[in-house]
C-alpha cells in the first residue's frame, strides 16, 4: 500500500516539474526577438535567359489508318509472317 501511495506521488511531482519545465519554456520563447529578415538567394537573381522565338516544336505522330481489329491482330503479330 505505502508503494503505491509513494508511487503516486512520485508521480504527480514528475508531471509537475514537467508542466513549470513546460510553461517557462514558452515564456522564453514568447520573449525571444523576432526573426531577421532573410535576403534573396544570389542564385535567384542569376537566372539565365533564352530566346525561344524561333525554336520549333517536333511535328506530332499520325495516326495510322488500321481498324481496331488490324491494330490488335499487329499487337500479337510480332514477326508480321
Amino acid at each position: 500500500m505505502q508503494r503505491t501511495i509513494l508511487a503516486a506521488l512520485a508521480t504527480l511531482v514528475l508531471v509537475g516539474i514537467g508542466l513549470f519545465w513546460w510553461q517557462g519554456r514558452a515564456a522564453v520563447e514568447q520573449g525571444a526577438p523576432p526573426p531577421a529578415p532573410q535576403s534573396p538567394p544570389v542564385a535567384d537573381t542569376l537566372i539565365p535567359q533564352a530566346d525561344v522565338s524561333g525554336l520549333e516544336s517536333p511535328a506530332p505522330p499520325e495516326a495510322s489508318e488500321l481498324t481496331r481489329e488490324q491494330q490488335r491482330f499487329f499487337r500479337y503479330d510480332r514477326n508480321r509472317d
